[in-house]
């Protein structure tokens, strides 16, 4: 018995009868197949949040308990009950001894397997008054920071990061390799000056998501934050521009750099190089975040681009705080690449404003693309119209003997969009016409890949199109080629499901 759960309320007591009671299909798995199957409950992007309401139902717990075999195998498998979810904030008081021991159970019986930590502190601003709740759970977490491997810390003041408990995990942290933390400036103003260098010695960490405030303020600390020149990803959330590129700037050999919603201040600096970058995504709630980026950062090795347009809803009685983003200045982009003379080889617009002519201009500019994925622009998702993907654009897509070559690269498309009248002739002829069967004697590339998605308001209009175009694209099916027609039905809000 693990050495901390003899009181622990939710103790594993397995009922005979439901070992008898499972069905022979269930029962004659083989605990190799149990285990993979246990393996999914840790799903990285669904992490399972402990509930005080029915924290027994965590799935690690439900397993165990389920019959003597299947908790044979959960106590020989200690990946499962390597991911913690918590919500501080959701726990009373009179719940926090249950939580104490469910944090303590979960660290044990992971044995040393690498732990997946998700912490949300939203409302806590400090752990001054907690010491007798929240601090023996962080204090259980701190003494594995070892098997630490992924953590994620929400809504995290300068006050909880600079409380004592956390200070034995700097150089303890070997295997560490994503780090997410999202900053809370909090209410405290006797903190201004700190800096959270906790995680500067992590040897293995190349993976990097944060809110540059609070304790990753970037405007309080310096470069010395964390060991930048290991860092391979990075991902900027809610940050002020000024802090955005400052931030970027110190990632020496980043790879991948994601944008997320940074925008505002002033920022009165020049240009921005980051040389070994070679994939750039950005995600604006308006045409200012959009721009910032491309303005500002130069990226000689760039060859892959995504940008996202986010396009917030508001009630009728709700003020737009944004401009939003009606109109494409090619500007901003064009300056990118004569800055950086970079070779893009993927391209992905979403929702972006953009207008078939000038995405046409764009990917003359891009000879050597071979991905691309157009999600149609347009600030309302039930559009009936398209303004980017459009007969005209379809038309320049098509490969005929009477014009040179367009994208002659292209082995891969995406596209996104209404019905609009384009799946009878031009849509399917533009993609049958990116066929190549011997693209060895051609200068252009065999098309190996369409996605097509069709997002009508109507139900009957995207079920219609998919019942149309799926047929046509059959012979693109047959010579091997990855199809795949689909549709998503937008619903307004004010509407019932």
């Amino acid at each position: 018995m693990p050495r901390h759960t003899a009181s622990f309320p939710y103790q594993d007591i397995v009922d005979q009868s439901r070992d008898r009671a499972l069905v022979p299909p269930v029962h004659h798995l083989p605990p190799e197949i149990l285990g993979i199957i246990f393996a999914m409950f840790n799903d990285p992007d669904d992490p399972q949040w402990l509930q005080p309401s029915d924290a027994e139902m965590a799935p690690a717990l439900v397993v165990s308990r389920t019959c003597r075999r299947w908790r044979a195998v959960s106590l020989s498998l200690p990946s499962i009950w390597s991911s913690l979810a918590i919500r501080f904030m959701e726990w009373s008081l009179p719940d926090y001894r249950q939580l104490i021991l469910l944090t303590r159970l979960f660290a044990d019986r992971s044995q040393t397997h690498p732990l997946n930590l998700n912490l949300d502190f939203d409302g806590l601003f400090s752990l001054n008054e907690r010491n007798d709740t929240v601090v023996p759970i962080l204090r259980t977490l701190v003494q594995h920071s070892k098997q630490w491997l992924t953590v994620q810390f929400d809504s995290v003041t300068p006050a909880v990061m600079s409380h004592p408990v956390f200070i034995p995990i700097s150089g303890h942290l070997p295997i560490l390799t994503n780090l997410e933390i999202y900053g809370d400036d909090g209410d405290e103003e006797g903190l201004l000056d700190f800096s959270c260098d906790l995680f500067r010695n992590c040897p293995s960490l190349t993976s990097v998501c944060c809110k540059p405030s609070g304790p990753f303020a970037v405007s309080r600390t310096n470069d010395h934050l964390l060991a930048w020149g290991q860092i391979k990803s990075l991902d900027i959330y809610g940050a002020e521009i000024s802090d955005a590129l400052r931030m970027a700037s110190f990632g020496t050999n980043l790879e991948q750099l994601t944008i997320n919603n940074c925008g505002g201040g002033s920022y009165t600096g020049g240009c921005i190089s980051v040389p070994s970058v070679t994939g750039l995504s950005i995600s604006a709630l308006n045409s200012d975040e959009a721009y910032y980026a491309l303005e500002y950062l130069t990226l000689p090795r760039l060859s892959s681009l995504d940008i996202c347009y986010i396009f917030e809803y508001y009630d009728d009685d709700e003020e737009e705080e944004d401009e939003g983003w009606d109109d494409w200045d090619e500007q901003h982009i064009l300056g990118l690449f004569n800055r950086s003379g970079c070779t893009l080889t993927l391209l992905c617009l979403q929702g972006v404003p953009i207008s078939d002519e000038q995405l046409i201009q764009l990917l003359c500019l891009m000879p050597a693309l071979s991905s691309l994925s157009i999600f149609e622009s347009g600030r309302y998702p039930f559009s009936h119209t398209n303004r980017t993907i459009t007969r005209r654009f379809l038309q320049r897509l098509t490969i005929n003997d009477t014009s040179s070559p367009f994208l002659p690269k292209l082995t891969a498309i995406s596209l996104f969009l209404c019905e609009d009248g384009l799946v009878d002739t031009v849509l399917p002829n533009a993609l049958i016409s990116r066929w190549i069967p011997d693209d060895s004697q051609c200068t252009v590339a065999c098309i190996e890949c369409v996605i097509v998605t069709f997002k009508n308001k109507s139900e009957n209009e995207s079920k219609e199109a998919v019942k149309i175009l799926t047929p046509k694209l059959q012979f693109l099916r047959e010579q091997g080629v990855w199809v795949t027609v689909d549709r998503v039905q937008f619903v307004a809000e004010d509407e019932e499901s």
